[in-house]
C-alpha cells in the first residue's frame, strides 16, 4: 500500500464520513480512551488529511490507526455505513511501510515465521485440545486421508478458554460419522492476524503451507 494507492481505493470512502459522533458510542476504544483520536470518526480524519497531503504518517497517527480493534461496531451505527475497519487494515500497510507500526506487530510476524502460530507455542501442541475427551487415543482425528479437513486455528488450539470449541465439534462430527482429519502440527497459523498487522504480503506461505496438507489428505471440504 503506497499513497497512490490508498487515494485511489479508499479516498470516495473516506469522504462519506460526516463527523456526526453516532460511530462514538460503539466504539470500544473511544470508551476507554475518550480522545478524538481514538474514535471512528477521528480516524477517518487523519486517512483523509493524509490523503489529501495535509498530514504525514506520524507516530501519533499510528497509535491511533493501530489502537483500534477491528470491530466494525462503528459501520454499524454509521448512516453512510463508513467502512472504517477497512481503511484502518489500508492504513496499517502504509503505516508499516513507513516503519511506523509498533514493535509488537513485527514480534507477531516473526512469531508466525518462527512458531507457525499466534502464541509462540511449539506447534506440536496444537492438537491439545483432544485431551479434554475422555479416552481419545493421542494421535486421534490425525489421518493420511480424508473426505474433510477440520481446520482448528490458532486461538482454538491453544487457548484454553477455546479449546472446549474444537474438542465438542470434534465429537459431534465423530457421531455423526463424518470422514474428517485434523493436521495437527502441521497446521500453520491462517495469517489473518498478518492482515490486521498491516503485512498481508507475508500471508502468501502459511495460506500455501495449509492448502498442500489439506490437498494431501485429498480432502473435499474443509
Amino acid at each position: 500500500m503506497n499513497l497512490v494507492k490508498l487515494r485511489k481505493l479508499f479516498y470516495e470512502e473516506v469522504a462519506k464520513c460526516t463527523r456526526c459522533g453516532f460511530c462514538l458510542p460503539n466504539c470500544p476504544t473511544y470508551a476507554v480512551q475518550r480522545t478524538e483520536a481514538a474514535t471512528p470518526r477521528g480516524r477517518n480524519a487523519l486517512t483523509r488529511a493524509v490523503i489529501e497531503g495535509q498530514l504525514e504518517p506520524s507516530a501519533e497517527i499510528a497509535a491511533s490507526i493501530f489502537s483500534c480493534f477491528g470491530c466494525g461496531a462503528c459501520t454499524q451505527a454509521c448512516f453512510p455505513a463508513v467502512k472504517t475497519r477497512d481503511l484502518v487494515t489500508a492504513d496499517r500497510e502504509l503505516l508499516v511501510k513507513a516503519e511506523l507500526h509498533p514493535r509488537i506487530m513485527a514480534k507477531l510476524a516473526e512469531s508466525l515465521n518462527e512458531y507457525h502460530n499466534i502464541s509462540g507455542d511449539d506447534n506440536d501442541e496444537r492438537g491439545d485440545w483432544r485431551e479434554l475427551i475422555r479416552g481419545l487415543p493421542e494421535d486421534a482425528f490425525e489421518k493420511d486421508r480424508a473426505e474433510m479437513a477440520y481446520f482448528v486455528g490458532c486461538v482454538a488450539s491453544f487457548f484454553p478458554l477455546a479449546q472446549r470449541i474444537p474438542a465438542h465439534a470434534a465429537q459431534v462430527m465423530d457421531r455423526a460419522g463424518l470422514d474428517f482429519a485434523i493436521l495437527g502440527g502441521q497446521e500453520w497459523c491462517c495469517g489473518f492476524p498478518l492482515l490486521g498487522a498491516g503485512q498481508p504480503e507475508k500471508m502468501g506461505r502459511l495460506i500455501e503451507h495449509n492448502l498442500d496438507k489439506v490437498a494431501e489428505l485429498v480432502a473435499e471440504l474443509l
